[in-house]
């Protein structure tokens, strides 16, 4: 999309790499996309960075079933966005030969007022929440090195993908990680 970039874009994350290593050889540098579920975006991406001299020991993504619902209107559900973006690390994994993190998850936790959702929904996020972690542990062929839940401190509000009450306390959302 911005051919007259790649080669200052590779060139950027190249020199901050190398600086990362200089203070700290054994430091992971990540380069991190949103839309974990989107391949061919992560594709077009990393292929252009590498063709363009960037480098990375690691990719990051996100993984957000709530928004990528409303990105992709196709997506009937949360577990397809899951699956694809397993799908994704795998590939990437094995393409680049690095390993892969989540490093920004979310389950809706407030409803449209900025309230507390339903126990339903908070249920529903539990799993969901659970399900990236299973599959990102077992399905991965070890290469996923971990999940990151985005802001989960986050009282209701306007941000819908918090995990805490009113009260600041943690909902059924973070039993997942149990």
């Amino acid at each position: 999309v911005y051919p007259k970039n790649w080669a200052n874009l590779g060139a950027f994350i190249a020199t901050g790499y190398e600086a990362v290593k200089s203070v700290c050889p054994d430091a992971i540098v990540i380069v991190h996309l949103d839309n974990g579920w989107d391949s061919s975006l992560f594709n077009w991406f990393f292929d252009e960075l590498k063709k363009n001299g960037g480098k990375w020991d690691m990719i990051g993504m996100s993984l957000y079933p709530y928004w990528s619902r409303n990105d992709k209107p196709g997506y009937a559900n949360a577990d397809a966005v899951i699956t694809d973006c397993i799908n994704n690390i795998k590939a990437l994994s094995k393409k680049y030969n690095c390993d892969v993190m989540v490093v920004e998850t979310g389950m809706e936790c407030a409803d449209d007022q900025g309230n507390l959702a339903s126990t339903s929904v908070l249920a529903e996020g539990k799993r969901q929440l659970a399900l990236i972690l299973k599959e990102c542990k077992e399905n991965t062929d070890g290469r996923c090195k971990g999940v990151f839940y985005w802001e989960p401190e986050c009282k209701p509000s306007q941000y819908r993908l918090g995990a805490f009450t009113e009260e600041g306390r943690p909902t059924a959302i973070m039993d997942a990680f149990k």
